[in-house]
């Protein structure tokens, strides 16, 4: 808390939140527990710490060790997971301010998009951030509080096509797609990336992402349509008109290469991380190819997922 102004941290100390409500039975337990385990946990408070690290990674590496702990156990026979008492500490001590606090009402929140507490769902909420108004973990945890409808766990499709999306580093030069290793520029995978995030977390639990060759794939669309979706990172200038060319090819030849039994059941669409020219949307229109866009952290476009 020494790294929060005090005006902020006397408004969240005062609020019902994650920091301040836990179960007091559990807390002599959990102090307990620290204090008997610092060469497994003094590690990972110090990788928090750390304002070097991919906070995505960071988040992910460290409630995945903390999840492989024990539970927490009182005298009266209850347990609980060590991530309920100790995220709000470590959502502190992150300098980056993305460390999720995880509990129950979080884990409602991940139940809207299929997730589980652990570390893909902690690094699904750090995803968040960013989105909905949402600009640092504090805020994460107060939009954790509001009253979220409860929806069923997102059942996966078995399909052939591709497998799920993976997240992508966007540090290095290199991402495996399908068999195959291909040279995808660092802006391609940020571009990913955020539609993932978008698709995740504006409609939940409503749709998922399948990757091949082609970037993306959304199996069960809507009216019996799957979508496919190839991304590029320009559709301004010689290079960008190159890259519109190049996704229109490469949509024609994946729609017959991977779905030439149902051709008229795939929608084409192209990704771009900005609205194009009216003569690039009228091009693609041409061609019965759907154009989608960022619009701030929100998905446009010239039809609506």
């Amino acid at each position: 808390m020494a790294k929060i102004p005090k005006a902020k941290a006397a408004a969240l100390l005062n609020s019902f939140t994650g920091i301040t409500h836990y179960y007091k039975p559990f807390r002599t337990a959990v102090i307990r527990f620290v204090y008997r385990n610092p060469a497994k946990l003094s590690p990972l408070f110090r990788k928090v710490s750390r304002a070097a690290l991919p906070p995505e990674k960071k988040v992910r590496q460290v409630v995945q060790a903390i999840c492989e702990l024990r539970e927490i156990e009182t005298p009266k026979g209850d347990s609980t997971s060590l991530l309920n008492a100790i995220s709000p500490a470590f959502m502190c001590l992150d300098p980056q301010r993305r460390f999720p606090i995880m509990n129950q009402r979080t884990s409602d929140l991940l139940r809207l998009i299929g997730k589980e507490p652990d570390g893909d769902g902690a690094e699904a909420l750090c995803r968040l951030i960013g989105q909905h108004g949402i600009t640092n973990s504090f805020e994460l945890d107060s939009y954790a509080q509001q009253a979220l409808p409860k929806a069923p766990r997102a059942t996966t499709t078995k399909t052939t096509v591709g497998k799920e999306i993976g997240y992508k580093s966007e540090e290095v030069s290199y991402a495996r797609l399908s068999k195959q290793r291909k040279r995808i520029r660092k802006l391609h995978n940020k571009l990913i990336n955020d539609f993932q995030k978008a698709v995740e977390w504006q409609y939940p639990a409503k749709y998922e992402l399948k990757e091949n060759k082609f970037d993306a794939l959304i199996p069960k669309w809507k009216d019996g349509k799957r979508l496919l979706i190839e991304a590029k990172t320009s559709w301004s200038g010689p290079t960008g008109r190159s890259q519109v060319r190049q996704a229109i090819g490469q949509l024609f030849d994946y729609r017959k290469t991977h779905f030439s039994d149902e051709i008229r059941k795939i929608k084409l669409a192209v990704l771009l991380p900005s609205k194009p020219s009216a003569d690039v949307i009228d091009l693609l229109d041409s061609l019965h190819i759907g154009v989608l866009w960022f619009n701030g952290h929100k998905l446009d476009g010239t039809f609506h997922l």
